[in-house]
């Protein structure tokens, strides 16, 4: 069940016109392919490998995105599709330890609310804004220092035009 605070932003979000989502912990490599996690960040998922050499490998989700994006998979669709998740997301962190990420909070595990919305390339700009004011909005709501930041096309998957990370200051 959700936390107090997870519900807190489900409830936002969807009050935002985010329809919730329940999705899978485990997914294929296809699934992952068509997210930009794979190959990028291969080191960094949980495999789960099957006795059955013939059965392809599947994945712990590094983040509800994955299974969210590809709610539509070979779909051709019409208008807005915005939707918000809370799942449990697993990452192995693989390439995270050292000088840039000293006194950051790194765990294998964690629960995530995620929203994600799909659109015509025209709305894509403003619906990218909309849903980081719409994430941002929690954290001013739970008055929470943060800021904004624009990660370098280094950081970001190959399928990604523009990505910013909300950084949360936490004492201790």
């Amino acid at each position: 069940f959700p936390s107090h605070d997870s519900q807190f932003m489900l409830d936002r979000h969807i009050m935002r016109g985010f329809r919730e989502v329940i999705p899978p912990v485990i997914v294929n490599s296809t699934t992952l392919h068509g997210t930009g996690q794979l190959p990028k960040f291969g080191d960094d998922l949980f495999a789960i490998a099957g006795e059955d050499q013939s059965v392809p490998t599947q994945y712990l989700i590094p983040t509800a995105e994955v299974c969210l994006t590809n709610i539509h998979a070979d779909s051709i669709l019409l208008g807005m599709h915005r939707y918000v998740a809370l799942t449990d997301c697993f990452r192995s962190e693989a390439g995270s330890a050292g000088r840039d990420t000293r006194g950051l909070i790194r765990q294998h595990q964690f629960q995530k609310v995620e929203l994600v919305s799909i659109c015509e390339p025209k709305q894509s700009i403003s619906e990218h804004e909309y849903m980081t004011q719409s994430a941002e909005a929690i954290l001013e709501a739970l008055e929470l220092p943060y800021r904004r930041v624009l990660l370098c096309s280094g950081d970001m998957g190959f399928s990604a035009r523009k990505t910013y990370d909300l950084e949360v200051w936490l004492p201790g």
